[in-house]
């Protein structure tokens, strides 16, 4: 049974309704890309982080950003686009971050070991202990506020 099938999305958030979650992030990438006026403007993606390289990332002391998400979730679809754009404005000024996303239908260990239970789900971690949790879908300007806020 997959968390597709057992899930409830309303109100900018999907809840969780059944045990079977999963984690995958995304690799920290610069991409170059050409603007209108022919500049190369860099672009970073998130850090792909999933059961099977978590280790790389918890246990080390990492000031982390992480977007918990599934594809069949709406409002993590929607947010998509604009966690992209605010990590892309926090790490010039955040290098010590690295900026995550987890896929939660293809790393389950990694999602229970943070009770995950509602999609999307921004957590953000300094020195590897969890400092600040939000539950449900933000704009890139509502995600730098939480940041902010918090770091």
């Amino acid at each position: 049974m997959s968390s597709h099938s057992n899930s409830n999305c309303e109100n900018g958030k999907c809840v969780k309704e059944s045990d079977h979650v999963s984690g995958n992030v995304y690799k920290l990438t610069e991409k170059k890309t050409n603007t209108e006026k022919t500049e190369d403007k860099k672009t970073i993606e998130p850090v792909e982080i999933n059961d099977q390289n978590s280790h790389k990332f918890f246990g080390h002391e990492y000031n982390m950003l992480i977007d918990f998400w599934a594809p069949w979730c709406g409002p993590c679809k929607k947010m998509k686009p604009d966690y992209h754009t605010a990590i892309n404005e926090l790490h010039s000024k955040h290098k010590e971050f690295i900026f995550a996303s987890v896929n939660v239908d293809e790393s389950s260990d990694l999602s229970n070991d943070n009770n995950i239970s509602s999609l999307p789900t921004l957590i953000i971690f300094k020195n590897d202990k969890e400092v600040a949790r939000h539950e449900g879908a933000l704009t890139s300007a509502s995600i730098l506020k939480f940041f902010s806020k918090n770091v």
